[in-house]
Protein backbone atom coordinates (compact mmCIF):
# COMPACT_ATOMS: atom_id res chain seq x y z
CA UNK A 1 0.00 0.00 0.00
CA UNK A 2 2.87 2.52 1.20
CA UNK A 3 4.46 1.67 -2.52
CA UNK A 4 1.26 2.43 -4.09
CA UNK A 5 1.13 5.84 -2.76
CA UNK A 6 4.94 6.51 -2.87
CA UNK A 7 4.89 5.91 -6.77
CA UNK A 8 1.39 7.84 -7.18
CA UNK A 9 3.12 10.85 -5.44
CA UNK A 10 6.18 9.99 -7.69
CA UNK A 11 3.82 10.41 -10.49
CA UNK A 12 2.26 13.20 -9.19
CA UNK A 13 5.45 15.19 -9.00
CA UNK A 14 6.47 14.23 -12.62
CA UNK A 15 3.71 15.43 -14.05
CA UNK A 16 3.60 18.72 -12.16
CA UNK A 17 7.10 19.33 -13.21
CA UNK A 18 6.18 18.26 -16.92
CA UNK A 19 3.68 20.75 -16.83
CA UNK A 20 5.84 23.68 -15.50
CA UNK A 21 8.26 23.11 -17.79
CA UNK A 22 5.99 23.20 -20.58
CA UNK A 23 4.56 26.65 -19.16
CA UNK A 24 7.65 28.26 -18.86
CA UNK A 25 8.71 26.99 -22.37
CA UNK A 26 5.63 28.72 -23.72
CA UNK A 27 6.05 31.88 -21.42
CA UNK A 28 9.89 31.98 -22.97
CA UNK A 29 8.46 31.57 -26.59
CA UNK A 30 5.70 33.81 -26.60
CA UNK A 31 8.28 36.49 -25.12
CA UNK A 32 10.42 35.65 -27.58
CA UNK A 33 7.98 36.99 -30.39
CA UNK A 34 6.90 39.21 -28.49
CA UNK A 35 10.16 41.29 -28.23
CA UNK A 36 11.24 40.08 -31.43
CA UNK A 37 14.46 37.80 -30.25
CA UNK A 38 13.76 35.55 -33.10
CA UNK A 39 16.52 35.60 -35.59
CA UNK A 40 14.86 36.06 -38.82
CA UNK A 41 11.28 36.17 -39.77
CA UNK A 42 9.58 33.94 -42.23
CA UNK A 43 8.75 34.57 -45.96
CA UNK A 44 5.02 34.33 -44.77
CA UNK A 45 5.74 37.00 -42.01
CA UNK A 46 7.13 39.32 -44.45
CA UNK A 47 4.63 38.99 -46.91
CA UNK A 48 1.97 39.69 -43.84
CA UNK A 49 3.65 42.96 -43.26
CA UNK A 50 3.89 44.17 -47.52
CA UNK A 51 1.02 46.33 -47.03
CA UNK A 52 2.76 48.30 -43.90
CA UNK A 53 6.20 48.16 -45.49
CA UNK A 54 5.59 48.07 -49.47
CA UNK A 55 8.37 47.24 -52.10
CA UNK A 56 8.72 50.26 -54.50
CA UNK A 57 11.39 51.26 -57.05
CA UNK A 58 8.29 50.22 -60.18
CA UNK A 59 7.57 53.65 -62.39
CA UNK A 60 6.52 53.86 -65.70
CA UNK A 61 6.76 57.69 -65.34
CA UNK A 62 10.25 57.39 -64.15
CA UNK A 63 11.10 54.60 -66.63
CA UNK A 64 10.28 56.84 -69.63
CA UNK A 65 12.30 59.81 -67.92
CA UNK A 66 15.09 58.36 -67.08
CA UNK A 67 17.59 55.71 -68.26
CA UNK A 68 17.85 54.06 -65.13
CA UNK A 69 19.93 50.59 -64.53
CA UNK A 70 19.31 48.85 -61.10
CA UNK A 71 22.89 48.27 -59.64
CA UNK A 72 23.90 44.80 -58.18
CA UNK A 73 24.64 45.19 -54.42
CA UNK A 74 28.33 45.14 -55.04
CA UNK A 75 27.99 47.55 -56.95
CA UNK A 76 25.81 49.85 -54.86
CA UNK A 77 28.27 49.40 -52.38
CA UNK A 78 30.80 51.23 -54.42
CA UNK A 79 29.22 54.00 -55.02
CA UNK A 80 27.39 54.90 -51.77
CA UNK A 81 29.88 56.19 -49.20
CA UNK A 82 27.88 54.82 -46.22
CA UNK A 83 24.36 52.66 -44.86
CA UNK A 84 22.51 54.78 -42.63
CA UNK A 85 20.52 53.07 -39.95
CA UNK A 86 18.07 56.17 -38.73
CA UNK A 87 15.10 57.23 -37.09
CA UNK A 88 12.73 59.87 -39.41
CA UNK A 89 12.23 63.15 -37.68
CA UNK A 90 9.36 65.77 -38.62
CA UNK A 91 7.74 66.06 -41.93
CA UNK A 92 9.36 66.26 -45.44
CA UNK A 93 10.04 70.14 -46.51
CA UNK A 94 11.11 70.57 -50.28
CA UNK A 95 13.44 73.24 -51.91
CA UNK A 96 14.83 74.64 -55.49
CA UNK A 97 18.30 74.32 -57.05
CA UNK A 98 19.85 75.48 -59.87
CA UNK A 99 21.75 72.80 -61.22
CA UNK A 100 24.57 73.66 -64.17
CA UNK A 101 25.60 71.25 -66.68
CA UNK A 102 29.26 72.23 -66.36
CA UNK A 103 29.22 73.46 -69.62
CA UNK A 104 28.66 77.37 -70.17
CA UNK A 105 27.33 76.83 -73.80
CA UNK A 106 25.21 74.39 -73.06
CA UNK A 107 23.72 76.13 -70.38
CA UNK A 108 22.85 79.08 -72.36
CA UNK A 109 21.49 77.26 -74.98
CA UNK A 110 19.07 75.62 -72.59
CA UNK A 111 18.22 78.97 -71.16
CA UNK A 112 17.39 79.93 -74.85
CA UNK A 113 15.19 76.93 -75.00
CA UNK A 114 13.30 77.75 -72.06
CA UNK A 115 15.21 75.04 -69.56
CA UNK A 116 16.33 76.97 -66.70
CA UNK A 117 17.89 74.20 -64.65
CA UNK A 118 16.17 74.73 -61.43
CA UNK A 119 14.98 71.47 -59.89
CA UNK A 120 13.05 70.74 -57.44
CA UNK A 121 13.92 68.20 -54.83
CA UNK A 122 12.11 67.16 -51.51
CA UNK A 123 14.08 65.74 -47.83
CA UNK A 124 13.47 64.53 -44.34
CA UNK A 125 15.59 64.90 -41.45
CA UNK A 126 16.72 62.00 -40.29
CA UNK A 127 18.93 61.27 -36.35
CA UNK A 128 21.52 58.52 -36.66
CA UNK A 129 21.49 55.44 -34.91
CA UNK A 130 24.34 54.03 -36.63
CA UNK A 131 25.94 53.77 -40.19
CA UNK A 132 28.34 50.95 -41.73
CA UNK A 133 31.60 53.24 -42.28
CA UNK A 134 31.55 55.55 -39.02
CA UNK A 135 30.95 58.30 -40.78
CA UNK A 136 28.31 59.86 -38.05
CA UNK A 137 28.00 59.73 -34.32
CA UNK A 138 24.67 58.11 -32.37
CA UNK A 139 22.42 61.52 -32.39
CA UNK A 140 23.70 63.21 -34.89
CA UNK A 141 21.40 64.18 -37.88
CA UNK A 142 21.45 64.74 -41.73
CA UNK A 143 19.23 65.47 -44.32
CA UNK A 144 18.09 62.86 -47.00
CA UNK A 145 17.59 64.69 -50.63
CA UNK A 146 15.78 62.81 -53.53
CA UNK A 147 14.86 64.96 -56.62
CA UNK A 148 10.87 65.43 -56.38
CA UNK A 149 10.23 63.45 -59.77
CA UNK A 150 10.88 60.53 -57.09
CA UNK A 151 8.61 61.17 -54.78
CA UNK A 152 6.35 58.49 -55.93
CA UNK A 153 9.01 56.48 -56.93
CA UNK A 154 10.85 56.26 -53.34
CA UNK A 155 9.28 55.18 -49.86
CA UNK A 156 7.25 57.58 -48.32
CA UNK A 157 8.91 58.46 -44.84
CA UNK A 158 6.58 59.15 -41.60
CA UNK A 159 7.55 60.74 -38.38
CA UNK A 160 9.20 58.27 -36.37
CA UNK A 161 10.01 55.76 -39.07
CA UNK A 162 13.29 53.73 -38.30
CA UNK A 163 15.19 53.31 -42.21
CA UNK A 164 18.33 51.75 -43.37
CA UNK A 165 19.16 54.17 -46.77
CA UNK A 166 21.95 54.05 -48.97
CA UNK A 167 23.35 57.28 -48.51
CA UNK A 168 26.01 59.53 -51.08
CA UNK A 169 27.22 62.45 -49.24
CA UNK A 170 26.66 65.61 -50.93
CA UNK A 171 29.79 67.34 -52.02
CA UNK A 172 28.13 71.54 -51.25
CA UNK A 173 26.04 71.12 -48.80
CA UNK A 174 27.85 68.65 -45.09
CA UNK A 175 24.89 67.07 -43.40
CA UNK A 176 23.16 66.10 -46.69
CA UNK A 177 23.18 62.74 -48.54
CA UNK A 178 21.32 61.27 -51.67
CA UNK A 179 19.98 58.09 -51.62
CA UNK A 180 17.84 55.94 -53.84
CA UNK A 181 15.29 53.35 -52.82
CA UNK A 182 17.88 50.66 -54.16
CA UNK A 183 19.23 49.26 -51.15
CA UNK A 184 17.17 50.48 -48.56
CA UNK A 185 15.22 48.82 -45.57
CA UNK A 186 12.53 49.29 -43.64
CA UNK A 187 13.22 48.37 -39.74
CA UNK A 188 10.17 47.22 -38.00
CA UNK A 189 9.54 47.93 -34.70
CA UNK A 190 10.79 45.23 -33.44
CA UNK A 191 14.41 45.33 -35.31
CA UNK A 192 13.65 43.44 -38.27
CA UNK A 193 14.65 44.66 -41.95
CA UNK A 194 12.37 44.27 -44.62
CA UNK A 195 13.58 45.55 -48.01
CA UNK A 196 12.13 48.75 -49.75
CA UNK A 197 13.27 47.37 -53.15
CA UNK A 198 12.37 43.87 -55.06
CA UNK A 199 15.75 42.35 -53.98
CA UNK A 200 16.08 39.67 -56.50
CA UNK A 201 16.70 42.56 -58.92
CA UNK A 202 19.73 43.18 -57.56
CA UNK A 203 21.28 40.53 -55.14
CA UNK A 204 21.61 36.68 -55.21
CA UNK A 205 20.81 36.51 -51.22
CA UNK A 206 18.03 38.28 -49.89
CA UNK A 207 18.32 39.90 -46.66
CA UNK A 208 14.62 40.81 -45.77
CA UNK A 209 14.15 39.63 -42.69
CA UNK A 210 17.35 39.36 -40.34
CA UNK A 211 17.55 41.42 -37.55
CA UNK A 212 18.93 45.12 -38.53
CA UNK A 213 22.34 44.76 -36.81
CA UNK A 214 22.94 41.46 -39.23
CA UNK A 215 21.66 43.70 -42.32
CA UNK A 216 24.25 46.43 -41.36
CA UNK A 217 26.98 43.87 -41.16
CA UNK A 218 25.77 42.37 -44.02
CA UNK A 219 26.32 45.70 -45.76
CA UNK A 220 29.84 46.87 -44.85
CA UNK A 221 32.23 47.31 -47.59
Amino acid sequence: MKSATKKSRLLIHTVLILSAAFVLCFIGYNSMVRNGTNQSLTENQIAELRDEYPICGDSELIKSIVDMRIPTMSELKEHVDTFVYGKVEGEMSSYSQYISSGNPELDAKRNTNGRDDIFEFYEHTVSIIEDTSGIYKAGDQISIVSNKIFIDYNPHFSDGMKVVIPSALDKEVAGRVHYDVYGMYYVTEDGYAISAFEEKRMMKKALSGIKVEKLLEELKK
